[in-house]
């Protein structure tokens, strides 16, 4: 029998990570003088190894989900409302480990509340919140010991005005494939193509989402850079979403969600512009008429559709007077500009009244009043809205007014928006861009089905802002699965966070403002929670490591430490080493010894730093 002794390096006192090297405590090789003879069929076993576990934590499946949630603080009796069905909200998960392609990270408490703060972000969908969640290390009073973090969820309140640049709006709905029979230049959306088979055009911009909160997306529609109300053409201008499912109808190619019926919903007497998805619009139709519409939920399509909003039963609405739609050429004549203004969860469209040059209410949030008289609460589907132009032609004659155009003077967006805003990529938009790149659209269906969004009977009392100006909801932390907050399955971060309730909704500093901070209620461990496996690398004997599903060069598993420690300097000795076959008919010629540290998913363990021993035993194997 031979003992084989072999270490990374000479003693703990220059105990550095050495990344890139051949003497990392987690990886390390230790070549001979000269060359040593394992005799034919001979064993391999671990007699004993020595490590230093350096304090850092580790992030794996079995602590790396929870759930921010932002809204309605829902009662966790189970029964009082608000309830989850209550609610415009939905938790959204957050994986710790985030995009890494590792199944395990390593990180100290600084590197942890980095990793915790950025996947956060990449998972924040409010436009008023994104890029502003911050996490800090907690220490004691004397700065130096870890108490665990500070977890801050912030609203920012500022907007800057972000018309869309030149150039900027894409094809939304058009039934000349493949074209863009319009042109956008400083505000102004013109449209260029027009024939007998091009009646309208529809466009988004997805520069830039609206602010929820001071935000307000002003279209000219009448005017020097604006003649499509004059013109007397159809013409729409609206909020939506990006939905990224295309639907192929005949020639045509639409952009909705793929729970949308265009085909359902209300008659609004459009003969050129299709009543294509927004979640909010306003527009002239084939009668002149001023039409107010959204999408919202149809419980017997089970569908979004577009349905009308009765603005002159609105008692806030300057046409409360009325008794139908008004008309664009002697009830609204006089009026130039179409203003959305969101507040929280209500959205107010006004009017500019070009003769007293103020701006007046058509529509907005009347608790009071028949729901069908105001929009939808604006909710997590449709949290992030981007303006959609839209133009058709003369509905007495189609070949004139060809090029009519709407001007766009104000988008508010939050200045908290950065470059990386994009729609179109993963987790860089909304919640329902995010759910749809991954074809994953069913939560959305089960939050945009409730009651709230059913024109009929919605008898939601909207959010609006708080004491500091934000959207008036809250923040809360989902732990652990529970039957209040859904979906919560899988979530299992609590004791890594230093909670061990599964609902954290009570701050500890500033409720009720838009900087809300929740701190650890107590230290996480840092000592290693996962097994370390050792592994002879150029050895010729085959382990099996079935959780992988693969081959392995694992000699030994070491499940505990036989000091009791977690952490620190610790030493390891089996009571019955386990031998395994080289499987080596003849006599094997060794240059080096090749010793790895690693995780059941054959992972380096990087937490090891320091000196590593680890002792091996050769023999001859039993006859």
């Amino acid at each position: 029998m031979t003992l084989i002794i072999c270490s990374n390096q000479e003693k703990d006192a220059t105990a550095e990570n050495q990344k890139q090297s051949v003497y990392n405590a987690w990886s390390f090789r230790n070549p001979l003088s000269s060359t040593m003879t394992i005799p034919a069929n001979s064993q391999v076993a671990l007699q004993s190894c020595k490590l230093n576990v350096d304090g850092r934590m580790v992030i794996g499946n079995n602590n790396n989900k929870f759930y921010t949630y932002f809204g309605d603080k829902l009662n966790q009796d189970g029964t009082t409302s608000p309830q989850q069905e209550d609610s415009t909200s939905a938790p959204v998960l957050i994986n710790l480990i985030g995009d890494s392609e590792k199944s395990f990270l390593e990180l100290s408490p600084a590197d942890a509340s980095n990793q915790f703060r950025d996947v956060v972000r990449n998972r924040t969908f409010h436009p008023n919140q994104k890029n502003l969640f911050t996490c800090n290390v907690a220490r004691n009073a004397s700065g130096l010991e870890f108490n665990g973090y500070d977890f801050t969820f912030k609203q920012n309140t500022t907007i800057e005005n972000k018309v869309p640049p030149n150039n900027d709006f894409e094809n939304f709905y058009s039934n000349v494939r493949g074209t863009s029979p319009f042109s956008y230049t400083g505000g102004q959306f013109k449209r260029t193509l027009g024939d007998d088979t091009n009646y309208y055009t529809s466009a988004i911009s997805l520069n830039r989402p609206l602010s929820l909160v001071n935000g307000s997306f002003v279209v000219n529609v009448s005017g020097a850079k604006a003649n499509a109300n004059a013109s007397g053409v159809e013409w729409s201008v609206g909020l939506a979403r990006y939905a990224t499912t295309t639907e192929f109808i005949s020639k045509d190619v639409n952009f909705e969600p793929e729970y949308f019926d265009d085909e359902g919903g209300d008659d609004l007497d459009f003969d050129t512009i299709i009543d294509n998805f927004v979640d909010f619009g306003i527009a002239r139709n084939s009668q002149n008429e001023l039409v107010v519409y959204q999408s919202s939920f149809d419980a017997n399509l089970q569908k979004l559709v577009t349905e009308e909003v009765n603005y002159w039963e609105n008692a806030s609405s300057v046409f409360a007077s009325l008794s139908a739609r008004a008309n664009w050429s002697t009830n609204a004549s006089h009026y130039t500009k179409v203003s959305f203004k969101p507040n929280g969860e209500d959205m107010e469209i006004q009017l500019y009244n070009s003769s007293t040059s103020a701006y007046q209410s058509l529509v907005k949030y009347n608790g009071g009043g028949d729901s069908d008289s105001y929009f939808k609460p604006i909710n997590q589907a449709c949290w992030c809205l981007h303006p959609v132009l839209q133009v058709g032609t003369s509905t007495t004659n189609p070949l004139t007014n060809l090029s009519s155009t709407l001007h766009i003077e104000q988008f508010s967006s939050p200045t908290n928006i950065d470059d990386t805003y994009d729609p179109k990529k993963l987790g860089k938009g909304g919640w329902f861009e995010y759910m749809n790149l991954q074809n994953s659209t069913n939560q959305c269906f089960e939050l945009e089905s409730r009651k709230w969004n059913q024109q009929i009977i919605n008898t939601r009392v909207y959010k609006t802002t708080n004491a500091s100006g934000g959207v008036d909801y809250k923040d809360v932390m989902v732990l652990q699965q529970n039957d209040i907050y859904k979906p919560s399955h899988t979530a299992n971060a609590g004791v890594l966070l230093g909670y061990n309730q599964a609902i954290v909704d009570t701050p500890n500093s500033g409720d009720d403002t838009n900087s809300v901070k929740y701190t650890s209620a107590f230290t996480p461990s840092l000592q290693a929670s996962l097994a370390l496996f050792v592994r002879l690398n150029n050895f010729t004997q085959t382990t099996m490591n079935a959780f992988t599903g693969n081959q392995s060069k694992i000699i030994a598993h070491l499940p505990r430490f036989d000091n009791g420690q977690d952490t620190g300097r610790l030493y390891f000795e089996p009571n019955n080493p386990v031998f395994i076959d080289l499987n080596n008919s003849n006599p094997i010629q060794i240059n080096e010894f090749d010793i790895s540290f690693n995780y059941i998913n054959e992972q380096y363990a990087q937490v090891l730093t320091g000196q590593s021993i680890v002792s091996l035993l050769i023999r001859d194997k039993p006859k």
